[in-house]
């Protein structure tokens, strides 16, 4: 068998929660998203982070520290950090890197 490596995007950076009720919000969301798709198979969980009271993108990075660390509270998944969305600015996205020192990060758009 072929070895082969699965990532979930389970966010997006851009879909919305009007375009499907699947769509994790909150950090718990998220991380409990994050957990199933480890158990399922997947390697690696990519990630963007939301405003949980306005399910906006954010770079806050406490909201992705608590997503992160509630990830591997529970899961040994390798966590990658997008800083949010394609329609901030490159240096905004990438606040969260330095924060957070993730073992894997996309940050260009």
């Amino acid at each position: 068998m072929e070895k082969l490596i699965i990532t979930a995007a389970l966010t997006g950076n851009i879909t919305l929660p009007t375009q499907t009720p699947y769509l994790p919000i909150t950090p718990q969301q998220i991380i409990d998203d994050a957990v199933r798709a480890a158990d399922a198979g997947a390697a690696s969980v990519h990630i963007h982070a939301r405003d949980p009271k306005t399910a906006r993108p954010t770079t806050e990075p406490a909201v992705y520290r608590e997503i992160a660390a509630g990830i591997k509270a529970r899961s040994n998944v390798i966590v990658c950090i997008t800083g949010s969305t394609a329609y901030m600015q490159p240096e905004e996205r990438a606040q969260v890197v330095p924060a957070l020192k993730p073992e894997a990060a996309l940050t260009k758009t």
